[in-house]
C-alpha cells in the first residue's frame, strides 16, 4: 500500500525509455489487466471438494480461477463477497471466518463468531456479514470482530436451509419447502414475501446480486437458475462447466473503490469502499483519512479506529456526523506508514462554503471545501476562549459570533495570548452555533500550534 496497477509500471517504463509503442502498449495491458474489466463474477464450491473454491464469469462456462483454502484443517461451510474480501466461513473451527484476499487467497485475519452455536453458512450485504446460526436464527455480525450484532428468526417460518443478502432484505430457502424462498425483514424477522421455484427439485444454495437471486439445484447439479426477485419468476439458466454438484454460491459484483471525494457526495446510507486513504488525525471518538493527492478527506466514526499516519483501506456506510459526512466503520485494514502534507490557504479559504458540506452559512459559496482535510494557516489571534480561540490574516472573515476570522479548536490545549501571531495546522471541522454549522479548524496536539513572535 498505497496499490499501484500491474500495468503502470510498463507505462513508466515506456516514458523513461523515451520510447512510444502505444499498439503494443495497449494488447499489454488488455492481456495483463483482466481484473480491471471483468464482468461480476460468481464464486463457487462443489462437492469434490470443501477446501477449493472456484470463481467463474456470471455468463457461465469455466472457471477463471481456483483458489485453495489456506489454513486449518477443517471443511468450508460457506463463503461471502464484499468490501474486496471473501469471507470463508469453517476451516478453523464453525466459528471461525476467514478474512482472504480473492486474488491470491493469502488470509488477512480470522474472526471469531461469539455464539454459542456453529456458523452454517454465511452472507454479506449493508456492511455486515450474516451468519446462520442454527436451523432458525440469523446473526448479523461486526465483520471487523466477529462480535453479534443482533440475531433474528423468521416469524412463522420453519428451519432455514439457505441464506443470502440483498436488497436489505434477507433471502432464506425454509425447511417445510426446499425449494421455495422467503424475503425477510432483517431487523423483525417478518416474512415480507414466498414463492416457490419449482415442485421437484430443491435449491443446493442460494446468494443475491446484480438486483437478482440465484439459486443452484432447480435444474440441474451444475446449472443455475437467474431469478427475478420482484416475483420469483426464473429469467434465465446458466451453465457452469464442471461435473460434480454445486454446494455453496457467492456473488461477487466486483465494485470499484469509492473516492473520497463521491462520499462525500454520496447519501447517508451509502457503501463506501476507500483504498489507499491517508489518516491525518485520530482520536479516541473520532478519525480523519485523505486522499494522497490532498484533493478531499473525510472523517471517520465507529471502532476501531485506525492509528495517525497510516495507509488504510476502509468499507462502511455514510452518516452524518456534527454536521459533516463521515464513513462509520465497517471494515478496515492499516497497512504501511504514510503521510500528507497541510494544504496551505488563508483564513478567508478555509472559512469559505465548500461543496457536500451539509451546510450553510453566511461565509459565501466558492472554493476548495476544507472540510476533512490538513491545512495550515497564519495569522494574529483576535479573540481567545476555553478550547478555543480566533486566527485572522488580514481577511477579516465574519462568522456571526461576533468574533473576526476563523475558529480554531484546541481542546486541552491553552490558547495563545491576544495578539499573538502564530501558524496553525490541523483539520477542516464544522461547529454549531446556533442552528448553523460554521468552519473551524481542528488542532491534534500541541505541534500543531507554533507562535511566530
Amino acid at each position: 500500500m498505497p496499490k499501484v496497477p500491474r500495468y503502470a509500471a510498463i507505462i513508466t517504463l515506456s516514458v523513461r525509455a523515451g520510447v512510444v509503442l502505444l499498439p503494443a502498449l495497449l494488447l499489454i495491458l488488455l492481456i495483463i489487466a483482466p481484473d480491471a474489466a471483468r464482468s461480476d463474477s460468481m464464486w463457487m464450491m462443489d462437492m469434490s471438494s470443501c477446501r477449493s473454491l472456484s470463481r467463474y464469469p456470471v455468463s457461465g462456462g469455466a472457471s477463471d480461477r481456483t483458489l485453495s483454502i489456506v489454513g486449518g484443517s477443517s471443511c468450508t461451510q460457506g463463503v461471502a463477497v464484499g468490501a474486496g474480501k471473501l469471507w470463508v466461513l469453517g476451516p478453523h473451527g464453525c466459528l471461525s471466518i476467514s478474512v482472504t484476499d480473492p486474488v491470491t487467497g493469502d488470509v488477512a485475519s480470522v474472526l471469531t463468531l461469539d455464539s454459542s452455536f456453529c456458523g452454517m453458512e454465511v452472507a454479506y450485504g449493508d456492511g455486515y456479514l450474516w451468519a446462520r446460526l442454527d436451523n432458525s436464527t440469523v446473526g448479523k455480525v461486526n465483520p471487523s470482530t466477529g462480535h453479534i450484532v443482533s440475531s433474528v428468526s423468521p416469524i412463522g417460518g420453519s428451519e432455514i436451509l439457505h441464506i443470502a443478502y440483498g436488497g436489505g432484505f434477507l433471502w432464506i430457502v425454509d425447511g417445510f419447502h426446499c425449494a421455495r424462498v422467503r424475503k425477510v425483514d432483517p431487523a423483525t424477522g417478518a416474512i415480507l414475501q414466498s414463492f416457490v421455484l419449482s415442485s421437484t427439485n430443491c435449491i443446493s444454495a442460494l446468494t443475491c446480486g446484480g438486483g437478482y437471486l440465484w439459486a443452484a439445484g432447480l435444474v440441474g447439479s451444475r446449472k443455475v437458475s437467474k431469478i427475478d426477485p420482484a416475483n420469483g419468476s426464473i429469467v434465465g439458466t446458466i451453465d457452469f462447466e464442471g461435473v460434480w454438484p454445486i454446494a455453496i454460491l457467492a456473488y461477487d459484483a466486483d465494485s470499484p473503490p469509492t473516492t473520497i471525494s463521491a462520499a462525500r457526495a454520496a447519501a447517508p446510507g451509502t457503501q463506501a469502499t476507500v483504498e489507499s486513504a491517508i489518516v491525518t488525525a485520530a482520536s479516541t471518538d473520532w478519525a480523519y483519512m485523505e486522499s494522497a493527492d490532498r484533493s478531499s478527506g473525510i472523517k471517520i466514526i465507529g471502532s476501531p479506529l485506525p492509528p495517525r499516519d497510516r495507509v488504510i483501506d476502509i468499507t462502511g456506510a455514510v452518516e452524518w456526523s456534527e454536521g459533516e459526512k463521515a464513513i462509520r466503520i465497517a471494515t478496515i485494514s492499516v497497512g504501511d506508514p504514510g503521510s500528507v502534507k497541510p494544504l496551505g490557504m488563508s483564513v478567508r479559504a478555509i472559512a469559505m462554503y465548500g461543496p457536500n458540506t451539509g451546510v450553510v452559512h453566511a461565509l459565501g459559496a466558492a472554493g476548495l471545501c476544507s472540510v476533512g482535510l490538513l491545512v495550515r494557516t497564519w495569522g494574529t489571534v483576535t479573540s481567545r476562549a476555553s478550547g478555543f480561540f480566533y486566527v485572522d490574516d488580514g481577511s477579516i472573515v465574519q462568522d456571526g459570533t461576533g468574533n473576526t476570522g476563523l475558529r480554531i479548536l484546541c481542546d486541552g490545549l491553552t490558547p495563545p495570548a491576544l495578539g499573538k501571531r502564530v501558524q496553525v495546522t490541523g483539520i477542516g471541522t464544522l461547529f454549531l452555533h446556533g442552528n448553523t454549522y460554521m468552519p473551524a479548524l481542528r488542532l491534534r496536539d500541541s505541534a500543531d500550534l507554533r507562535t511566530l513572535d
